[in-house]
């Protein structure tokens, strides 16, 4: 054999070993990663089955989808948060997802949905007259008091918290809660974390709110204190408890359902803006 053809073999050779190791490791990762997927998988069918009817496991913190009482709220996932001006143009279109309370001809629908760490919340009200808060009457002032709204929840620790809202007018609201003090005394103290807008409507009035899911622990509920005309006996109804404002209803996680669940996008600069009273 020639000194030429041995070159040619030895060139040939160089390139063909760089190919063949290529293919070898292409190979290799090809059966690591099947083997991979197939671990994975008989890990998921493990954890499968060990949570099958185990829907607490699940569902911690909030009651699974198929368990819930007239009283639970199930939020929607949002794939954008809400802008909060009263309005339910940008809120999935879900009726399945309303949950309704009467009282009479007095109707309250809750809405709920959760976006990244935060609780929004959609209140259409049926209320045949809309009666605010008068002005410069102070929040512990019965004869002062018009519609409220009142939130009722347990924290993270299990603990029952309350907070009220109250407006002088259509436009931003705020969370308020009451402090019992010593001798009997009472303060209202702002609750910035909880803030929204009230608007009316041709059948009552809307709120729209955000609460920060830090807040909350398991249960979750609202309530209305109706009124006629401002210091009367309020006509309440909703998911606490009227009496005493237990929390009734538990929250559970968020479930998305059928079709886009996202709010409907806006231009920029269509916003509705907010009257404060």
């Amino acid at each position: 054999m020639s000194l030429r053809l041995k070159l040619l073999l030895l060139g040939l050779a160089t390139f063909v070993l760089p190919w063949a190791g290529c293919q070898y490791v292409r190979e290799m990762e090809s059966v690591l990663r099947r083997g991979e997927e197939q671990a994975l998988q008989a890990m998921a069918k493990a954890v499968a089955a060990s949570l099958q009817g185990r829907e607490e496991l699940l569902y911690r913190g909030g009651v699974g989808p198929g368990a819930l009482s007239p009283f639970d709220l199930q939020p929607l996932p949002l794939s954008g948060a809400p802008f909060l001006d009263g309005y339910a143009d940008d809120w999935p279109d879900r009726p399945d997802a309303w949950r309704t309370f009467s009282r009479g001809n007095d109707r309250l629908r809750v809405l709920t949905g959760v976006h990244e760490r935060m609780l929004f919340v959609l209140l259409d009200v049926k209320d045949a007259r809309l009666v605010f808060d008068a002005p410069g009457g102070g929040f512990l002032d019965p004869q002062s008091f018009g519609d409220r709204i009142w939130l009722g929840f347990t924290d993270t620790y299990g603990f029952e918290r309350q907070v009220f809202l109250a407006s002088l007018g259509p436009g931003t609201v705020r969370a308020r809660r009451i402090e019992e003090l010593e001798f009997g005394r009472r303060e209202v103290v702002d609750e910035p974390r909880i803030e929204g807008a009230w608007q009316p409507t041709n059948e009552g009035y809307r709120v729209e709110l955000r609460v920060p899911l830090s807040m909350v622990g398991e249960r979750f509920g609202v309530l209305i204190d109706d009124r006629d005309e401002r210091g009367a006996e309020p006509e309440s109804f909703g998911s606490p408890a009227p009496e005493n404002l237990a929390t009734r209803g538990r929250r559970g996680p968020a479930a998305p359902g059928p079709g886009d669940i996202s709010p409907k996008s806006r231009p920029p600069g269509s916003e509705r803006r907010v009257q404060n009273p």
